[in-house]
C-alpha cells in the first residue's frame, strides 16, 4: 500500500505541470447539444472565448471509452481515493474538468466508491495532449493551447495566403437560404442588411430599415449601422503592442462597434486574417463601399470587380473569397476555379471535369460548357493543365469550333455570383486587343422605393469605371424609365416604404430620421438621416452627399458624436472617417489637426494607458458644430491650433508638402537644411533617397534628381559623400539621352515639352517653336510647357486634397486624373490624347497613340517604353508603371517614407566609453512553431479561422462561437457581449468584493445560453476592464427555421421580442456565501439578423444601500423566491428563485439540488430544453470554487506564487494559463514578479550653482508614427530644490531612453533644460553632469551664429541643423515645439509637449508642477510672496489669515478646546445680545435713530456669533461644503465690520443732534434705517470678491476640506488686504473724532455758561472727565481688535510656528469680544437703556432675583 501511494504522488509530481495544463470543458455525454470538448482562449483584455467542436445542428454525445490515447495514464478513483489524494494535486495536470469535479465531490463528501468500479482519471503526460481521453494532440508542437493559437495565425500571416484555397474552405451563412437559386457562392452574413440587395428579389435586406433608422438612448453612442453601445465606449482608446523605441507601434484596435466607428481607424481589418482577436475580426461590418472577405477583412467593391481590372493585380481578399468561382481573373499568381469554387494556383493542374482536348467529343459535354472552359483558359494563359490554347489563339478556336454565334459573347463570371441582377459578357473575338467586359446587363426582380420591380429582359448600362466601382449599380433597375421594361407590385408590403418609411418608428418608439427627398434619381434606396453628408456615398444618384441641403441633419445625440467641420457644410463625419480616405471637410479639419497639415491620427494619441489624446479628441469633435462654438470659444481653438501645429521634423524639406502654403519645401529656406547622410540632396535643397534619384519620377521640384541632375553639378560635400551616386547618373544618362524630343533639344541643359502659351503646341520644328525649355525653368512656378508639364512638383490640383499637380491634366478650371483626361472625349484633350487625331474610331485605348507625322494609329504603342515616333512623342507624359490611373501623385513613395520611419542616434549622453555592466536579464528562449512543413500548413489554414488540433491523425476543428462546423465553415448566430461595471456607483457594500456575473441569453424567458465572469477589485484597481463574450442562438433544426420564418415576419419582429440578455450579480462573501443583489435586462430587438453587439455598461443605482428607496418595499414574493431590484430599469423588480426551485412563481423544486452542487453553491434549475423534456442544473459557486458542481477549489495563489513580495489575486481564468494575477512591488515585474525592473540609477553633478526652486525629471521614448517623430513620457518626478540623487523603476524591458531635467528659478522665467542621459539600456546607474538645453532663438542670435541671421524671413527651425554643424560641442537645444539633439553635424528634432509637468491644483497664481502623471497629487506649487500650503492656499500677507489657515493643521484635541471656547463665547454672547434686543426693541430706545442702530447691532453681532460657531464647527468635523466655504466667510466678514460702521454711525448721529438739535430731520427713524440698509448693502457688495474667490479645498495632510482664498491677481489681493484695514481702522477714527468733537462742543457751549475766570481749558478738562465714558465704546473696540493687528503685521510673510498660530487665533477671537458684550457696552452705560431694560421680561426677572437675593 505505501509503495502504491508513493508511485502515485511521484507520477503526478513529476508529471504534472501547471504550465502546460489544458482545461477541457463541456465533455459529458448528452442527448442533445451544439458544442462539445471546449478550450478557452482568454486575452488580456478581458475576452473570453470559448473553442469547441461544434457540430453542424444538435446531436448525441455519447463516448464511452476504456483506456487513454496517446500514451496517457489511466489512474482509477478507487485508488486516488485510498490513497487520499486531494483534487487539487490532480488539479494541477488534469485537462477534463468535469470529471475532477466529480472526484473532488466524491473526495471532500467522503462518498465510498464500490471496488469495482472502473471510473477513471486519464493523466496526459504527452506533452501537448489533452482531453477526456489524452485523445487530442496540439499542432505546430506546441504545450499550450495559447501557443498553438499564435502558431496558426503566425503560419498565416507569414505564409502564402493562396493556402485557404489549397487547404481551407469557403465561408457560408446558412440560416437563411441560399443567396439565390443559381448562385454558387453561399452568402457571409456580414451580407445581409448591408444595404446592397444582392439575392433575388432582395430577401437579404428584409426589415433592415428597423437597424439603418435605429435611434440610441441619450447616454449612448450611435454606430453608423444603427447599433447602440454605451457612450463611455466612445474613443475610449486603442489596445497596443509593446511600445517600442525604434519601430512602429502596431495598433489593434479597442472597437465597440461592429463597424469600428467608434475609433480612429486604422488597420480596417486587413490584419484581420492572421489575428485571432475573435471579437474585434469575427464581428467587424465593412463599410457599405466595401466588399466583405467573410473574415473581418475589407477591401474596396471594385476589387469585388476583378474581372474588370485585368490589366492590374487587385487588392485580393487575403481568403480570395472576391475571386471565388472567378478565379481566372487572379494574375499573381494565375489561378483555376475548382468544383466547389476555390481558387488552385499551383501550374500544372489538372481539372477532371475536362478531359484532354483531342478527347473533348467523347465526353457529354455541351458547346456551352465547352466555350466556358476555352474562355477561362483564355483568361488564365492556358492554366489547366489540358487548355488547347493560350491567350494568343483560343480565341479563335472559339470562334471557328463551338462558340461561333453571331455575337461571339460568353458569360462570365458565372450568372449571380455577383448579384442576382447582374449579367457580365465578353466578346471573346476582340478580346486579345481589349480585355474588358463588353456587355453589362441588368435583370430580375429588386425592391424599390414604394414598389417591387422584376424584368427579364437585359437592361444594358453604359461601361464606365463607377459602374464597377459601386455596389449599387443594380438600383439602375428603379429607376422610372425602366419601368416599361416590366413588371411593378406597388402594393403591400412593398408599397409601405414609398415615403422611407417616414411615419415609422423604431423598437423604443422613437419617429425616424429620415429625408424621403434623397436619393430620388433611382429611387432606390433609403437612408438615415444619419449617413447624409458623412463622407460616404451611399446614394447611387450621390444625393446625399453632393445635394444642396437647407437643413442640417447631423442633430440630435447623434450630432454629438459627428465631425461637424468647424463651418456651415452640414457635415456629419464619423469618428473613424477623421484622418482616412481623403477630407471631407472643405478645410481639411477632418483629415489634419485644424487644418494644420498634421495629420489627426499622428497628432491624437489615443490609447488605454494614455487617454488625454481622447478626449482632445472628443472636445474636437464635439466643438465642431455650429451651434456649439461661440466667438469665443472659436478664438480659443484658434488658439489652441496654434499650439498643436507641431509637424515633424523630418517633414521639412523631405519634398512632401506638410503646410498649406508649402513653405515646409520653399527653396530659399531649404538652403539652410542639411540632409540624414544617405539621403540626396535636391538644388533645392530638399532631401530624397537615394534610389529615388533617376527612377523616372520626379521627386526634386526641380527636377534636380532626374532630367535637371546635370544642373545639380559639381555636387555639394554632401553628396559626394553618398556612395552609388554615379551609378543613378548613369541611369539618368541612358533613361533621358532618348527622351521625347531629344533630337531638337539638348538634353545636357534643355527639357524637351510641348510649349505653353503658343496658339499650336503640337506645330514644333527646330526653329520658331521648339519644344524646349531650359533646365533652370523646371520648377520656378511659372508654367512653360503646356498643362503644366514643367511645373508637376508646384503646382497644386483641386482634387483628392489638394496634392501637387503630377498627372493631373486641366480643361478649363477643371481638373481630370489621368487615365479619364483621354478616356472621355473633351474639347481641351486633343494635344495630349492623340486618339482623337485618328482617322481610325477604334483608336481609342489608353496604349494607342497617333504620332505627329502621321494620321494612322499605332496600337499599344504608347508609353511601352520605346520611341516609336519620330520625335519620341509616344512616350511623352508617361507616368512611371505605364498610363494607369494615378490618383495621389507620388503616393507610394510617400507610403514608403511613412512606413520606414527609423531613427538612429549616432551619440549618446553622457559621452562615456565604457559604464557599468547592464547585467541583463536572461531571456528565455523563444520556441519557434512556425514551420513550413506540408502538415503545418494544412493545420494552420484548414479550420478557417477556427484552431486544428489532432485526434489521432484526423484534423479536428476546435470551432470560437462566431463559427460551426467539421472545418468551422459555417457562420453561426450570435451576440457578441461587451460589458463594464462602472466602479462610481459601487455601493460601500460590493465596492471591495469579488462578484460574480451570470449573463443569461433568454428565449421566451428560458435561458438557452450562458456566461459567468467576474469582477476582483484588485485587478480592476490596477486595469480598466471590459468583458467580452459571446452568447449564441440555439443552432436546432426548428430554432433555425424559426429563425428563418421570423426573419420575413415583420409584424412579429416589430410587435414581439422574445429574446433578452439578462446580468444577474452575485456577492462572493468571503466566508463562502452567496448574495445576489439584482439584476439587469436588456431585450434584445435585432434578433433576426445574424449578429448583434451589445455593449453596456452596468451601473448600480445611487440608492442601493437605502432600502427605502428599493423597489422590493411594495413587492411581495413568496416564501420560494426574494425580491430583487432592475438596475437599469426605474422602479422594477423581479422575484428571485430561491436555490433549488424555478417555474413561474418559483412554485416548482427539483429535489437534486439537494445533492449536486457543492455547500454553499446556489443550484438553479433550468427547464429550457424543450427537445429532451430534461432539467438541466446549474450551480453558482461561492468565492474560491468552480467547476459544473462548484466542487473545485480555485486556490492557485500560495507562498510560491508571486515573487519578491507580490500580491497574488486569483483570476477566475477558465483556460488554466493564468490563474493569478501578480500585484507587484515598484521594483519588480513579470507573470509572478520574477523579472527586476529597468532601472535608472543617477548620481546629479551639477558644476554651476543655480537658485532652483524646483526640479522636474522627465523620462522620454521616442514615439515613431507616420513621420511623426514624438518623446513620449514615460515617467515623470518633481522635487523641491535640486536632488542629488534619481532613482526610477520602469515596467518595460529597456530603461527610458532619454532623461531630461526642467529647472524653475522663478515664477516668470522658462525654466532650462538640462539634458541627464541619452543610453539605450536595460539598466542605467551612471554619475551625470546634465548638459544645458538653451533655446534655440538664444543660440541663433548670438554672436557666433549672428551671419545665419542676414535673412530674418527664413523661420528659425530651417536653421536648427546649423547649430550642431558650428558648433560640435552642443548637445542640445529647444524650443517651444521640438527638444532636438545634436548628431554630429546635423540636429534631430523630437516634438514634445512641453506641458507635461503643468497641472492646475496650485491656487493664488501659483505655478504648479507635476510629477507622476498617474497620480494627481503628486505635485508641488511655487508659490508666490507671502503665500503658504501645500497648494498656495494660505496667504501670509498682513490682514490676509483665515481661520481655515490657523485651524486646520490642529489635532482633533485642539480643535476641539478651541470649539468649546467659542461655544462659551457664543452663549454668553446670546444672553447679552438677547437682553440688548429686547432692550432696542421697546418703544422709547426706537424713538431715536441711536436705538434703531444699536438694534440692528444686536442682531449683526449675534449673526457673526453664530456664523463663528458654526465655521469652527464645520472645520472640526470635517464637513464643509463650497456652498457654506462661501456664504459663512462672506457673513462673517460682512456682519463683523457692519457693527463697526453701525458703531460709527451712533457717533455721527450724536454728533449731528449735538450741533443741530433743532433739525427735526434728523430724529425721523426711517433715516436711520435707510442709511442702516445702505451700509448693509455697501458692504456686501464691497466683499462680493471673497464670494467669488473663496473656494474649498481638501488639505492634503488630514484630507479634510478647508476653505481658502484664491486670488488670482495681485490686484483683488491688494484690494482684499486695503479694504480690510480700512473697515478696522476708519470706523475707530471716525468714532474718535466724533466723540472728541462732541466734548469740545459741550465744552465750548458750557465755557460761555461759566465765569470768565474758569478758561475753556479748563472746561475742556472737566467735560472731558464727566464724558470719558463716550470712548468706552471704540477704545473697546479697537482694543480688541489691537492685538490681531499688531500680531497679523508681526507675522505677515513668515513660516508660522505653533505659538503663532496660537496667538494669532487667539487674538481673532478677542477681536470679537465687541460681538459678545454688546450689552455691558451699550446699554450698561446708558441710564436711559438700563431703565428700559429694566421693563422687559427678563429685566424683570432679573431684578427680581436680584431683589430677592438682597432681601434675604
Amino acid at each position: 500500500m505505501l509503495i502504491s501511494r508513493l508511485v502515485i504522488i511521484i507520477l503526478v509530481s513529476l508529471t504534472g505541470s501547471l504550465n502546460s495544463r489544458i482545461l477541457l470543458y463541456n465533455t459529458e455525454n448528452e442527448h442533445s447539444i451544439e458544442k462539445f470538448d471546449c478550450v478557452y482562449y482568454v486575452y488580456n483584455n478581458g475576452e473570453e472565448i470559448p473553442y469547441c467542436r461544434r457540430a453542424k445542428g444538435s446531436q448525441l454525445l455519447n463516448r464511452h471509452r476504456s483506456k487513454c490515447e496517446n500514451q496517457g495514464e489511466k489512474i482509477l478513483f478507487r485508488n486516488l481515493l485510498k490513497e487520499n489524494i486531494d483534487p487539487n494535486i490532480i488539479f494541477k495536470w488534469i485537462s477534463n474538468i468535469e470529471i475532477l469535479d466529480f472526484y473532488a465531490s466524491i473526495f471532500y463528501n467522503r462518498s465510498s466508491i464500490d471496488d469495482n468500479n472502473e471510473q477513471f482519471i486519464c493523466n496526459c503526460t504527452k506533452s501537448g495532449t489533452f482531453g477526456k481521453y489524452c485523445e487530442y494532440q496540439l499542432t505546430h508542437e506546441t504545450k499550450l493551447f495559447n501557443e498553438t493559437i499564435k502558431a496558426q495565425f503566425t503560419q498565416k500571416k507569414t505564409g502564402d495566403p493562396w493556402n485557404t484555397q489549397r487547404y481551407g474552405k469557403i465561408l457560408c451563412y446558412e440560416t437563411l437560404p441560399y443567396p439565390y437559386p443559381l448562385s454558387p457562392l453561399c452568402l457571409d452574413w456580414r451580407e445581409i442588411c448591408d444595404g446592397v440587395q444582392r439575392c433575388t428579389n432582395g430577401i437579404d435586406e428584409e426589415n433592415c430599415d428597423k437597424l439603418e433608422f435605429n435611434e440610441c438612448e441619450e447616454n449612448e453612442f450611435r454606430c453608423t449601422n444603427g447599433m447602440c453601445i454605451a457612450e463611455e465606449f466612445w474613443l475610449d482608446g486603442k489596445n497596443y503592442n509593446n511600445l517600442r523605441i525604434f519601430e512602429f507601434e502596431i495598433f489593434l484596435g479597442d472597437y465597440d462597434c461592429m463597424d469600428w466607428s467608434d475609433e480612429l481607424l486604422l488597420d480596417d481589418g486587413k490584419s484581420c486574417p492572421y489575428q485571432s482577436n475573435s471579437i474585434m475580426c469575427d464581428e467587424h461590418l465593412c463599410n457599405r463601399a466595401d466588399y466583405s472577405c467573410g473574415d473581418g477583412q475589407c477591401i474596396h467593391w471594385q476589387n469585388r470587380m476583378a474581372f474588370r481590372w485585368l490589366d492590374k493585380t487587385p487588392e485580393h481578399c487575403f481568403n480570395k473569397r472576391n475571386i471565388n468561382y472567378m478565379c481566372e481573373v487572379s494574375r499573381n499568381p494565375i489561378s483555376w476555379t475548382l468544383a466547389n469554387g476555390l481558387c488552385w494556383p499551383d501550374i500544372g493542374y489538372d481539372d477532371v471535369r475536362y478531359p484532354p482536348w483531342h478527347m473533348i467529343d467523347r465526353f457529354n459535354m455541351t458547346n456551352e460548357q465547352k466555350c466556358d472552359y476555352l474562355f477561362r483558359c483564355t483568361l488564365s494563359n492556358g492554366f489547366e493543365r489540358d487548355c488547347p490554347c493560350n491567350q494568343q489563339n483560343c480565341s479563335q478556336v472559339m470562334m471557328d469550333n463551338l462558340c461561333s454565334i453571331p455575337s461571339f459573347t460568353v458569360r462570365y463570371p458565372l450568372p449571380n455570383l455577383i448579384s442576382s441582377n447582374y449579367f457580365i459578357w465578353y466578346n471573346y473575338s476582340q478580346f486579345m486587343r481589349s480585355q474588358l467586359p463588353s456587355y453589362f446587363y441588368l435583370n430580375g426582380g429588386i425592391k424599390c422605393r414604394g414598389y417591387f420591380f422584376y424584368t427579364n429582359r437585359n437592361i444594358g448600362v453604359k461601361l464606365t469605371d463607377t459602374v464597377f466601382s459601386t455596389s449599387l449599380t443594380n438600383q439602375a433597375l428603379c429607376r422610372n424609365i425602366t419601368k416599361q421594361f416590366g413588371r411593378v407590385v406597388d402594393s403591400p408590403p412593398y408599397s409601405e416604404n414609398k415615403f422611407c418609411w417616414n411615419e415609422s418608428v423604431t423598437f423604443t418608439g422613437r419617429p425616424y430620421a429620415v429625408n424621403p427627398d434623397l436619393c430620388t434619381t433611382f429611387a432606390g434606396e433609403c437612408i438615415s438621416q444619419y449617413r447624409i453628408r458623412d463622407g460616404a456615398i451611399d446614394c447611387e444618384d450621390n444625393d446625399d452627399e453632393y445635394m444642396n441641403l437647407d437643413k442640417n441633419y447631423c442633430t440630435g445625440n447623434v450630432g454629438r458624436h459627428r465631425f461637424q467641420c468647424f463651418d456651415n457644410q452640414k457635415k456629419c463625419i464619423p469618428t473613424n472617417h477623421l484622418g482616412a480616405k481623403g477630407p471631407s471637410c472643405t478645410n481639411q479639419y477632418d483629415k489634419t489637426w485644424y487644418g494644420t497639415g498634421i495629420d489627426i491620427r499622428s497628432q491624437i494619441v489615443c490609447y488605454n494607458s494614455q487617454t488625454t489624446g481622447c478626449n482632445r479628441l472628443k472636445a474636437y469633435i464635439q466643438q465642431s458644430s455650429l451651434s456649439n462654438l461661440t466667438d469665443d470659444s472659436f478664438e480659443s481653438y484658434i488658439k489652441e491650433q496654434k499650439q498643436m501645429n507641431r509637424m515633424s521634423f523630418r517633414d521639412y524639406c523631405n519634398s512632401f508638402w506638410d503646410m498649406d502654403n508649402h513653405e515646409d519645401e520653399f527653396a530659399s529656406y531649404c538652403y539652410h537644411w542639411i540632409c540624414e547622410p544617405h539621403q540626396y540632396r535636391c538644388r533645392t535643397g530638399q532631401c530624397i533617397e537615394l534610389e529615388w534619384v533617376c527612377d523616372g519620377e520626379w521627386d526634386c521640384s526641380d527636377a534636380s534628381d532626374e532630367e535637371a541632375i546635370w544642373i545639380n553639378q559639381p555636387w555639394s560635400d554632401h553628396n559626394i559623400r553618398l556612395q552609388n551616386l554615379n551609378n543613378s547618373v548613369k541611369k539618368c544618362r541612358e533613361r533621358y539621352s532618348n527622351s521625347s524630343f531629344s533630337k531638337i533639344c539638348n538634353t545636357s541643359f534643355e527639357f524637351g515639352c510641348y510649349r505653353s502659351h503658343v496658339s499650336n503646341p503640337l506645330k514644333i520644328d527646330d526653329v520658331s517653336n521648339r519644344p524646349c525649355i531650359n533646365l533652370t525653368q523646371i520648377g520656378d512656378g511659372i508654367e512653360d510647357c503646356h498643362n503644366a508639364y514643367d511645373e508637376r512638383n508646384t503646382f497644386v490640383s483641386n482634387l483628392y486634397g489638394k496634392h501637387m499637380w503630377g498627372w493631373y491634366f486641366r480643361c478649363d478650371n477643371n481638373h481630370i486624373t489621368y487615365s479619364h483626361a483621354c478616356r472621355q472625349q473633351r474639347n481641351c484633350s486633343h494635344i495630349l490624347c492623340s486618339s482623337y487625331r485618328a482617322e481610325n474610331p477604334s483608336c481609342s485605348d489608353l496604349t494607342d497613340f497617333v504620332c505627329l507625322n502621321e494620321s494612322q494609329c499605332r496600337q499599344g504603342i504608347r508609353c511601352n517604353g520605346i520611341s516609336e515616333c519620330l520625335h519620341g512623342e509616344d512616350e511623352y507624359w508617361c507616368p512611371v508603371g505605364g498610363p494607369n490611373d494615378v490618383l495621389i501623385y507620388r503616393f507610394s513613395k510617400l507610403q514608403a517614407v511613412l512606413r520606414n520611419v527609423n531613427l538612429n542616434l549616432s551619440a549618446s549622453y553622457p559621452p562615456i566609453d565604457t559604464m557599468e555592466s547592464d547585467q541583463k536579464q536572461l531571456a528565455k528562449p523563444i520556441v519557434n512553431h512556425f514551420q513550413n512543413t506540408e502538415l503545418f500548413k494544412k493545420h494552420s489554414y484548414q479550420c478557417n479561422r477556427g484552431i486544428a488540433i489532432i485526434e489521432n491523425t484526423t484534423i479536428r476543428c476546435l470551432c470560437p462561437p462566431a463559427y460551426y462546423g467539421d472545418f468551422c465553415e459555417f457562420f453561426s448566430d450570435r451576440i457578441s457581449i461587451i460589458v463594464r461595471i462602472d466602479k462610481t456607483t459601487k455601493s460601500s457594500q460590493i465596492l471591495n468584493s469579488t462578484l460574480k456575473i451570470r449573463s443569461n441569453f433568454l428565449f421566451n424567458n428560458r435561458i438557452i445560453d450562458y456566461h459567468e465572469f467576474h469582477s476582483i477589485p484588485e485587478i480592476e484597481q490596477i486595469q480598466r476592464m471590459k468583458y467580452k463574450f459571446y452568447l449564441r442562438y440555439l443552432h436546432s433544426t426548428e430554432m433555425r427555421i424559426r429563425k428563418r420564418q421570423r426573419y420575413f415576419n415583420r409584424t412579429d419582429i416589430i410587435n414581439h421580442h422574445p429574446y433578452a440578455v439578462h446580468f444577474d450579480m452575485f456577492i462572493l462573501e468571503k466566508n463562502h456565501n452567496i448574495k445576489e443583489i439584482g439584476s439587469w435586462h436588456y431585450p434584445i430587438y435585432f434578433d433576426y439578423l445574424p449578429a448583434f453587439r451589445l455593449a453596456v455598461v452596468l451601473k448600480f443605482p445611487t440608492w442601493l444601500e437605502n432600502i427605502t428607496l428599493s423597489p422590493c418595499r411594495e413587492v411581495n414574493c413568496n416564501e420560494n423566491s426574494t425580491c430583487l431590484t432592475i438596475f437599469n430599469q426605474n422602479h422594477s423588480s423581479y422575484c428571485s428563485c430561491k436555490s433549488g426551485y424555478y417555474g413561474k412563481n418559483c412554485s416548482k423544486y427539483e429535489p437534486r439540488c439537494e445533492n449536486y452542487c457543492s455547500i454553499n453553491a446556489l443550484c438553479r434549475p433550468d427547464d429550457s430544453n424543450s427537445q429532451t423534456k430534461t432539467i438541466k442544473l446549474h450551480c453558482i459557486c461561492p468565492l474560491g470554487y468552480f467547476g459544473p458542481r462548484c466542487h473545485v477549489k480555485y486556490d492557485e495563489c500560495n507562498s510560491n506564487s508571486c515573487l519578491n513580495n507580490g500580491t497574488c489575486s486569483p483570476r477566475y481564468d477558465p483556460s488554466g494559463e493564468n490563474p493569478f494575477l501578480c500585484i507587484c512591488s515598484d521594483r519588480f515585474y513579470g507573470s509572478h514578479c520574477q523579472h527586476d525592473k529597468a532601472s535608472v540609477l543617477i548620481n546629479l553633478n551639477m558644476t554651476k550653482t543655480l537658485s532652483i526652486r524646483a526640479t522636474v525629471i522627465q523620462f522620454y521614448n521616442v514615439y515613431l508614427m507616420n513621420r511623426a517623430m514624438k518623446l513620449t513620457i514615460q515617467n515623470q518626478q518633481v522635487y523641491q530644490g535640486l536632488p542629488k540623487f534619481i532613482e526610477l523603476y520602469h515596467s518595460n524591458t529597456e530603461a527610458p531612453l532619454m532623461g531630461l531635467l526642467k529647472i524653475y528659478e522663478d515664477l516668470t522665467i522658462h525654466p532650462r533644460y538640462f539634458l541627464v542621459y541619452l543610453l539605450q539600456r536595460r539598466k542605467i546607474n551612471i554619475t551625470s553632469s546634465p548638459a544645458y538645453c538653451p533655446h534655440a532663438s538664444f543660440l541663433l542670435s548670438s554672436g557666433e551664429f549672428i551671419s545665419l541671421e542676414k535673412n530674418d524671413s527664413v523661420p528659425l527651425v530651417f536653421k536648427y541643423h546649423k547649430i550642431c554643424a558650428n558648433d560640435t560641442k552642443q548637445v542640445c537645444f529647444h524650443d517651444e515645439i521640438n527638444f532636438c539633439l545634436c548628431q554630429q553635424y546635423r540636429a534631430e528634432c523630437f516634438i514634445n509637449d512641453i506641458e507635461h509637468d503643468h497641472c492646475e491644483q496650485c491656487l493664488s497664481g501659483a505655478k504648479c508642477l507635476q510629477g507622476n502623471l498617474k497620480d494627481a497629487n503628486d505635485f508641488i506649487c511655487l508659490c508666490p510672496f507671502c503665500h503658504q500650503g501645500h497648494r498656495c492656499e494660505f496667504n501670509m500677507q498682513a490682514f490676509s489669515f483665515t481661520l481655515d489657515s490657523l485651524f486646520v493643521n490642529y489635532s482633533k484635541t485642539v480643535k476641539i478646546i478651541y470649539v468649546c471656547i467659542i461655544c462659551l463665547f457664543f452663549i454668553v454672547g446670546l444672553f447679552n445680545n438677547i437682553c440688548s434686543i429686547s432692550t432696542f426693541r421697546r418703544s422709547i430706545p426706537r424713538k431715536v435713530n441711536v436705538g434703531t442702530y444699536l438694534l440692528m447691532i444686536s442682531y449683526l453681532n449675534q449673526m457673526t456669533l453664530f456664523c463663528l460657531l458654526f465655521k469652527f464647527i464645520e472645520i472640526t468635523i470635517g464637513i464643509l461644503g463650497i456652498g457654506s466655504c462661501k456664504i459663512i466667510s462672506y457673513l462673517l466678514s460682512v456682519t463683523t465690520r457692519s457693527s463697526y460702521w453701525l458703531t460709527s454711525l451712533i457717533t455721527i448721529d450724536r454728533l449731528l443732534m449735538t450741533i443741530f438739535p433743532t433739525l427735526s430731520f434728523l430724529k425721523n427713524i426711517h433715516i436711520s434705517i435707510g442709511i442702516s440698509l445702505l451700509t448693509l448693502t455697501i458692504l456686501l457688495s464691497m466683499h462680493i470678491h471673497e464670494i467669488i474667490y473663496y473656494t474649498r479645498i481638501q488639505h492634503y495632510s488630514n484630507e479634510l476640506y478647508v476653505c481658502v482664498t484664491n486670488f488670482t491677481t495681485n490686484l483683488i489681493s491688494t484690494y482684499n488686504r486695503i479694504h480690510t484695514l480700512i473697515h478696522h481702522l476708519c470706523p475707530f477714527l471716525i468714532q474718535i473724532i466724533c466723540v472728541t468733537i462732541m466734548i469740545v462742543l459741550a465744552a465750548r457751549s458750557r465755557a460761555k455758561t461759566t465765569s470768565k475766570k474758569t478758561t475753556f481749558g479748563q472746561v475742556l478738562k472737566k467735560q472731558f472727565r464727566t464724558q470719558k465714558e463716550l470712548y468706552i465704546t471704540p477704545a473697546i473696540i479697537i482694543l480688541s481688535a489691537l492685538p490681531q493687528t499688531i500680531f497679523t503685521f508681526s507675522f505677515a510673510c513668515t513660516q508660522l510656528r505653533i505659538w503663532q498660530q496660537h496667538i494669532l487665533l487667539i487674538s481673532y477671537l478677542i477681536s470679537n469680544i465687541p460681538q459678545v458684550l454688546g450689552f455691558i457696552l451699550y446699554v450698561m452705560p446708558s441710564s436711559t437703556y438700563r431703565k428700559e431694560f429694566s421693563e422687559t421680561i427678563i429685566g424683570k426677572k432679573l431684578f427680581q432675583s436680584t431683589f430677592n437675593k438682597t432681601k434675604r
